[in-house]
């Protein structure tokens, strides 16, 4: 594939997939909007999944993240606007969920649209990429890199 001609399509989750990830969480008895709000959010984890593990990164222990991926400027102009699109979903989706899920959808959030989020958004964004940071790697790295997000983001200042 021409470099130049790169696009998030080869991180989109295959329709097949999408049919597979739709009918694992159609629960019966449970009303279908929130099944498809599970198996939309699974979706789009599924497509951050694939770009953190098909994209090179760089990696560096001083950044605020554990790494950056190596995109071409179209690939984020596409991601900012994919995240964009999803943003609204993606805040109700984890603010109604008894505990964070983890994901690295919200590393991308903070990554690449920090500007576009509120600052209660920053703040769930980063307590749920903590919380999966913790579970990871444990409390010491996680709260080192909250100390830095926060100061990266400007939140949380007191």
């Amino acid at each position: 594939m021409n470099v130049s001609k790169k696009s998030l399509k080869i991180y989109q989750v295959p329709i097949q997939t999408k049919a597979q990830i739709v009918l694992e969480y159609y629960e019966f008895g449970m009303p279908i909007i929130e099944s498809l709000a599970d198996a939309k959010f699974a979706i789009i984890d599924e497509f951050a999944d694939r770009m953190i593990n098909m994209c090179d990164k760089e990696h560096n222990v001083d950044s605020d993240f554990f790494f950056q991926l190596c995109l071409e400027p179209k690939e984020v102009d596409e991601l900012r606007k994919f995240l964009s699109k999803h943003k609204k979903f993606i805040f109700k989706y984890i603010i109604s969920q008894d505990e964070f899920v983890n994901s690295h959808i919200y590393q991308l959030y903070l990554q690449y649209i920090p500007h576009k989020l509120t600052e209660v958004e920053k703040s769930i964004f980063l307590d749920a990429y903590i919380n999966m940071i913790a579970n990871l790697r444990g409390s010491v790295i996680s709260n080192e890199k909250r100390k830095k997000l926060e100061e990266h983001l400007r939140i949380n200042r007191f």
